[in-house]
């Protein structure tokens, strides 16, 4: 899974990049041929640490955030659905955006073989302060709500429907 992401960011990257009008890297598989070349093996799982760490700090608002506003949201008599719908979007919303700064420093050090997670962070608020932090939080929301009331809906009524099958 880190293999494949990691890969599709140094591909966009790249890939916005041309050389005499002609992609740099022909896929993924290209991509990741390339990468072993210059880099080894561990090339491919460059940024994993800073990656493992942004995960675990997202879930910690993810299901905490879902689980407080489905109470607040079913208290209030909202209907089931639109407590998951909502609960799911704004858990999905505060998970991206408490990694964002994470996400930031780690396509960073993915993208360029020269930075530690540590040079990326002194790096990337040299051009911009805290706010270069959450550049994309705004599209991670738009993209994170939807998404994430989605699954919240499809978890949610797949637990009732199993609940009632065994």
């Amino acid at each position: 899974c880190f293999q494949v992401q990691q890969n599709e960011v140094h591909l966009f990257h790249k890939s916005t990049k041309s050389i005499d009008g002609r992609r740099v890297f022909a896929g993924p598989f290209d991509m990741a041929k390339e990468i072993v070349r210059k880099e080894g093996i561990k090339g491919l799982y460059k940024g994993g640490s800073v990656m493992c760490t942004r995960d675990s700090i997202g879930y910690l608002f993810y299901l905490p955030v879902y689980e407080g506003v489905t109470r607040i949201l079913h208290d209030r008599g909202y209907g089931e659905t639109t407590t998951q719908i909502m609960a799911g979007g704004i858990a999905g919303c505060s998970g991206w955006l408490s990694i964002c700064p994470i996400e930031v420093v780690k396509n960073r050090v993915q993208v360029d073989s020269t930075l530690t997670a540590s040079s990326a962070i002194r790096r990337v608020y040299s051009e911009g302060g805290i706010r270069a932090f959450f550049r994309g939080g705004l599209v991670l929301c738009l993209r994170g709500f939807p998404v994430n009331a989605a699954i919240f809906v499809v978890y949610e009524n797949v637990i009732k429907m199993l609940n009632r099958s065994f």
